[in-house]
């Protein structure tokens, strides 16, 4: 009897998960673990709201998507968690689709300023919500979606790339939602693509397949028909609660068979008629506004990643083709965005729409320190050569209010207002890394890594295969930032950070290092070698130089900064490296204490230690200027070749040199200007106490042959 019992258990158990709709078809039910900080659970759970307050307690029907709400289902939350979720879900909503501020979003601002969350009397009630709502699609008389409906169509794109099984869109655990498939109608033979005057085959629909991976190539189906499967990856792409993808065959200009793409597992699949053309993958709105594109030729027999890259307003720094005036070019590469762009900390241009800012007088070595900003955007701020700067961007306050909005579910406390952001990725070889870590020197700051799409997470403790990562709650201040991979730390970044703004920083694992002969000797007398400690900025050890010494350097693109100490009698010396692509002599100046106190004495001025200093030599009579620093602060004194003043004129004589002292603490910029050339080159730096810095050291780097390694 207990063998036939168990047997017929065998039998029933799984007609258990099947569910007879009113057509009388069986339809398997999917249990799909949908992120709590995704746009389909927060609208889900806006509809679970609203059935909290019928008095029906039968499951309710949205279309052909079942909700089922209970212990087992849904986790237990605070109402006024609930509360203020739902408020940002119909706020994100309405900013999205009608690109307006809605009198929702104006009275949760009026109600939450300054107060507690757990202040329930503070908060709009659901009906209040549905009123404001009321009134602001009549107002703006648009034809906008409910929360009903774009919750119905979250879920259907959700379920769109989802084939049947085991197989889960999202797995940490936070919300488990029991739906059922749609039904599909029966498609005509062609579709007409929404974008195209061309016609389209239909979609497949992806084969529930177990033992299902990506060959990354062509497999040969059934008939004419091939499959193609793939990886996808996407870099800095964000979706949101109005965005969907789109996949196609691209062939001759014209579109032709679509396909899918599984952003859980990170690949693609398309049937095609042949193998000719590309496979192009596209991130848009409903709107038709393109976020992020991709695309990978299909015509070889191994492919290539699909690499999707972003669409973005950003203000960009980008080179002009040959022949056309002008080296380099600050252009906004949207029309409909203008900006203020501000160079040095100074320098304040006003862009409009479409308007370009010249830069081609700068030199291409030059290291800048740049802000731009628009209306809708949180500032960005970013430093780097001019020649790397190829992209600033700009993000949407209504994207950085999600992101900390998602953000506050694991640290709880976030200030926006009194302390920085930083934003940024991590590459090896130019491409993202995968499982590095992010120090700030200070300790301070909350740190907090992205899964594969896009999306912060409380538990990652190092970088996925996007390589991004940001701090919150970072001082205002200058910050040093290094990476850590494999046990291994590596050189440190600096970066400003200020209150309520983006610092945009990029950091690097070097793949390669280059032996160079380095040595330093006094600045009085270059045949005097004097023995002194360095050290790379981020890494605790330092290497002894005594007299022309083998040292290891990596190559980063974006340099590194290295401090000298040749003892009581010089400056502790602190100069910034560029990349350095080969092997080559490096020969530092070291520069008396004694010499520096004369000359400035000399100069009927006083060298204030508690700010910053800098020193810088030039080939030609040149101008000096301090960018961003109120000229009642500082002091900028010139000497000959011979390392004495020069009483006359504001110029630095030819093959002399400049002390710039009494600088405020914090970033500055030194502008030098060839007077025969209009040339000028800026280097930004840090300015504070006890390190002297020496501007343009490329000046002292030559390249070694072979035979002298």
């Amino acid at each position: 009897m207990a063998r036939l019992l168990i047997a017929a258990l065998i039998i029933l158990y799984p007609l258990s998960f099947l569910k007879v709709d009113q057509r009388g078809s069986a339809i398997s039910k999917m249990v799909i673990q949908i992120d709590r900080s995704t746009p389909a659970f927060a609208a889900l759970e806006d509809i679970q709201s609203d059935f909290a307050e019928s008095e029906s307690s039968q499951p309710q029907f949205l279309n052909e998507v079942e909700l089922v709400s209970g212990k087992e289902f849904v986790p237990q939350m605070e109402e006024e968690f609930i509360e203020r979720r739902v408020i940002t879900l119909q706020a994100m909503t309405i900013r999205r689709d009608i690109t307006a501020v809605p009198k929702i979003q104006i009275a949760q601002n009026d109600r939450t300023s300054n107060i507690d969350w757990k202040d329930n009397e503070n908060l709009p009630t659901l009906n209040e919500r549905k009123k404001l709502l009321a009134e602001e699609l009549s107002y703006n008389e648009l034809d906008v979606p409910t929360p009903r409906e774009v919750a119905k169509k979250l879920v259907e794109e959700e379920l769109e790339n989802t084939v049947e099984g085991e197989r889960h869109l999202t797995t940490k655990a936070g919300g488990v939602i029991v739906v059922k498939k749609p039904s599909e109608a029966s498609p005509s033979p062609y579709v007409k693509d929404y974008q195209s005057d061309e016609v389209v085959p239909p979609a497949q629909t992806p084969v529930a397949d177990s033992e299902y991976a990506p060959s990354t190539g062509i497999d040969e189906a059934q008939g004419s028909k091939k499959m193609v499967k793939g990886f996808v990856q996407i870099n800095g792409v964000e979706m949101g609660p109005s965005t969907r993808w789109k996949i196609y065959r691209e062939y001759g200009g014209k579109r032709f068979e679509r396909g899918a793409i599984d952003i859980g597992a990170s690949e693609f699949r398309i049937e095609v008629e042949n193998k000719k053309g590309f496979v192009v993958a596209e991130l848009e709105d409903h709107f038709g506004k393109t976020y992020g594109r991709g695309r990978v030729s299909i015509e070889s027999d191994r492919l290539d990643t699909l690499n999707i890259q972003p669409v973005v307003s950003t203000a960009s720094i980008s080179a002009n083709p040959p022949g056309v005036s002008g080296d380099m070019a600050v252009a906004f590469n949207q029309p409909a965005l203008a900006a203020t762009y501000k160079m040095f900390g100074s320098d304040i241009h006003q862009l409009a729409s479409g308007e370009q800012l010249d830069v081609s007088t700068y030199n291409e070595d030059s290291r800048i320190f740049v802000e731009a900003e628009s209306a809708g955007h949180f500032a960005t701020v970013a430093l780097g050569r001019l020649d790397q700067l190829k992209s600033i961007p700009l993000y949407t306050v209504s994207a950085m209010k999600a992101f900390y909005h998602i953000v506050k579910e694991f640290f709880r406390q976030v200030d926006v207002q009194n302390f920085g952001i930083l934003w940024g990725q991590v590459f090896k070889d130019g491409k993202p890394l995968k499982g590095a870590q992010v120090e700030l020197a200070s300790g301070e700051g909350r740190l907090v890594y992205f899964n594969e799409i896009g999306i912060p997470r409380g538990n990652l403790n190092s970088t996925t295969d996007l390589g991004q990562f940001a701090a919150v709650n970072v001082p205002e201040g200058i910050q040093s930032v290094r990476v850590r991979f494999e046990n291994q730390v590596y050189p440190a970044q600096i970066i400003p950070s200020y209150a309520g703004k983006i610092s945009e920083l990029n950091l690097e694992v070097p793949s390669d290092y280059f032996d160079h002969k380095m040595a330093t000797y006094s600045l009085l007398d270059p045949q005097q070698e004097v023995s002194a400690a360095g050290r790379l900025l981020g890494l605790d050890q330092t290497f002894e130089l005594e007299g022309l010494t083998s040292i290891s350097l990596p190559t980063l693109n974006s340099g590194v900064l290295v401090e000298f100490d040749g003892g009581p009698d010089f400056e502790l010396l602190r100069t910034h490296l560029p990349k350095l692509v080969g092997s080559s002599e490096i020969r530092m100046p070291l520069v008396p204490m004694e010499w520096v106190e004369n000359l400035v004495r000399s100069s009927g001025n006083y060298l204030d230690r508690r700010l910053g200093w800098a020193i810088g030599f030039v080939d030609g009579f040149s101008e000096v200027r301090i960018l961003g620093a109120p000229d009642s602060f500082h002091k900028v004194i010139y000497f000959d070749q011979n390392f004495n003043l020069v009483s006359q004129g504001n110029q630095v004589p030819a093959s002399g040199g400049f002390l710039a002292f009494n600088l405020p603490q914090g970033f500055q910029s030194i502008e030098v200007r060839n007077v025969n050339s209009s040339e000028s080159y800026v280097e930004s730096f840090i300015s504070e106490p006890h390190f002297l810095h020496l501007i343009g050291s490329q000046r002292f780097i030559e390249p070694l042959r072979q035979e002298n390694l």
